[in-house]
C-alpha cells in the first residue's frame, strides 16, 4: 500500500479509455482505439502490476461506422459494457475469464442512440445515455432496465422536452432507486443546465428530479452514492476562477436538496468527469488548464464528504496532454483512466494509474515523462440555483436486437514497462503537439522503461 504505479497502453493513433471497474484480481478498463476508425476496447489488467491477460477489439475494423465503450460494471462472473455501435446503443456481456462475449444487444431506433453509462445490482442493468429516435425534442435522455441473464427488457423510459438537448452521462444505485445525471442544452443557444433524476426501480417512475442552473453552460458527467447522499461532479461556466471550472454538488438522497456544493478551478478551463467514493471521502477525477505542464492535465481530488472541503489533490501530466475520465477504488488503491499523449506509442494512448489512497507518491529517483504534483487550484462554494425541471417522461419504443456485422478479435496495441508515479514538482514550458496519423499498424517493439 506504499506505491504509486501507472501504464500506457497503446498503439500508432488515438486510443482512449473512458471507463473502468473491479474484482478482487483484475481491473477492466474500457474505452476505444482508432484503426481507420475507432474501434471499442476493453483491457483486463492484472492488480498487482497492471500487466495484461486479456485485451480485445470489438468493431468493424473497415468502413466508416464508430464504435466505443463508456460504460463498465462487473459482478462474480461477468463483465457489462455500455456504449454505441455506429447509432445503435450497445451492450455486452462478457466472460470474465477470457472476455469472450456471452451476449451483446444494440438498443436502436432510425437515428442516432447511445448509452453513456452503465450500473447494475444483483439481477438488473441500468443503462442511460441518450436518444434521437424517439422523445420530445432534438436528443433525449434514455434509461433503459435490463435483466442480466438475457437482456431482455425490464423497462425503459425517455425523459425530455421539446427543442432541448437532453443527455444522461452517469448512473448509479441503491436498495430502491436509480440515480442518473447529465444535462439539458437549449437548442441554438450556448446555455445548458444541469440535471439530476431519481428513479423507482421497479417501474424507472421519477421520484424526484432537480436542475441546477445558471445563466450559462453547465453539466454533470459523473455520479456516485452511499447510504444518505448523491455526489454528483462536472463543469460550470458560471461562476469560478475562469472559463469552466470543476463542479462537486451532494444531494440529500430523499429529496435532492444540496447538503453541500463547491466550485474547483483556475483562470483557465477545468472539470470533473467521474467520481467515486470510500468511506469517509469522495474522489473525482478530470482535467485542469489552469495548471501542470502540458495544456491539458489530469487532476484528481479527494474531498471529505461531509463539507466537501480538500483532503488531497494532484495534478499529473507531461508536455502534452492528459485527462483521466473514469476512476474506481477497492480496499487499497484509487485506480484511475484516461488518456495521454505525452507519451506512448503515438496520437494519444490509454492510461491507467493506481493511486494510494493518501494520493502520495513513491519514494523513488524515476523521473517519468509524467509528473505527480499537488494542485493549487481554488475551492469556492458554488451558488448555482436549484428548481424542478419541466421535462416529459415517457416509455421507451426503441428495438432490442442482436448487433450486425461487428467482429472480436484480440488487441495487439503495446503495454509500456512499468514506472512508478514521482513527485517531482518541476514545472516547464508547454511544447505545441500535432499529432500524426500513420496508417495503422501492429507495433511489436516494446516501449522503453518510463
Amino acid at each position: 500500500m506504499t506505491l504509486s504505479i501507472a501504464r500506457v497502453y497503446g498503439g500508432s493513433k488515438n486510443d482512449r479509455f473512458h471507463a473502468v471497474c473491479e474484482d478482487n484480481n483484475y481491473i477492466y478498463a474500457v474505452g476505444e482505439a482508432r484503426m481507420l476508425y475507432p474501434e471499442a476496447l476493453i483491457v483486463k489488467f492484472n492488480k498487482s502490476d497492471l500487466t495484461v491477460p486479456v485485451a480485445k477489439f470489438y468493431g468493424v475494423f473497415t468502413g466508416t461506422c464508430y464504435d466505443r465503450f463508456y460504460g463498465v460494471c462487473e459482478d462474480t462472473s461477468y463483465v457489462y459494457v455500455a456504449g454505441h455501435t455506429g447509432n445503435y446503443a450497445l451492450i455486452i456481456k462478457f466472460n470474465k475469464s477470457d472476455l469472450s462475449i456471452a451476449i451483446a444487444k444494440t438498443y436502436s431506433g432510425a437515428s442516432a442512440d447511445i448509452f453513456n453509462a452503465l450500473w447494475q445490482d444483483t439481477d438488473y442493468l441500468y443503462a442511460v445515455g441518450s436518444t434521437r429516435s424517439e422523445g420530445q425534442g432534438w436528443s433525449d435522455a434514455l434509461i433503459v432496465k435490463f435483466n442480466k441473464t438475457d437482456f431482455s427488457l425490464a423497462a425503459r423510459k425517455v425523459y425530455g422536452r421539446a427543442n432541448f438537448y437532453d443527455y444522461f452521462y452517469g448512473v448509479c444505485e441503491d436498495t430502491d432507486f436509480v440515480y442518473a445525471v447529465g444535462w439539458i442544452g437549449v437548442r441554438g443557444s450556448a446555455k445548458s443546465d444541469i440535471m439530476v433524476v431519481k428513479f423507482n426501480k421497479s417501474d424507472l417512475s421519477i421520484s424526484a428530479r432537480k436542475v441546477f442552473t445558471g445563466s450559462h453552460y453547465n453539466d454533470f458527467y459523473g455520479v456516485c452514492d452511499d447510504a444518505d447522499y448523491v455526489y454528483a461532479v462536472g463543469r460550470t461556466e458560471n461562476e469560478g476562477q475562469g472559463g469552466k471550472d470543476a463542479l462537486i454538488v451532494k444531494f440529500n438522497k430523499s429529496d435532492l436538496s444540496i447538503d453541500a456544493r463547491k466550485v474547483y478551478g483556475g483562470t483557465s478551463g477545468d472539470g470533473f468527469y467521474a467520481v467515486c467514493e470510500d468511506g469517509d471521502y469522495v474522489y473525482a477525477v478530470g482535467y485542469t488548464r489552469s495548471e501542470g505542464l502540458g495544456d491539458y492535465n489530469a487532476l484528481i481530488v479527494k474531498f471529505n464528504k461531509s463539507d466537501l472541503s480538500i483532503d488531497a489533490r494532484k495534478v499529473y501530466g507531461g508536455t502534452h496532454d492528459e485527462y483521466f475520465n473514469g476512476v474506481y477504488y477497492d480496499a487499497d488503491y484509487i485506480y484511475v483512466v484516461g488518456r495521454t499523449s505525452s507519451v506512448g506509442q503515438g496520437g494519444e494512448d490509454t492510461l491507467i494509474v493506481r493511486f494510494t489512497k493518501e494520493l502520495t507518491p513513491a519514494t523513488t529517483s524515476l523521473y517519468p515523462p509524467l509528473v505527480l504534483a499537488n494542485s493549487a487550484l481554488t475551492l469556492a462554494d458554488s451558488a448555482l440555483a436549484l428548481s424542478t425541471p419541466a421535462l416529459v417522461l415517457a416509455n421507451s419504443n426503441l428495438t432490442l436486437a442482436d448487433p450486425i456485422g461487428r467482429t472480436f478479435e484480440d488487441s495487439d496495441l503495446v503495454l509500456s514497462d512499468l514506472y512508478y508515479v514521482s513527485g517531482i514538482k518541476t514545472r516547464g514550458c508547454h511544447i505545441p503537439y500535432h499529432p500524426t496519423e500513420p496508417n495503422r499498424g501492429k507495433v511489436l517493439s516494446r516501449m522503453g522503461s518510463l
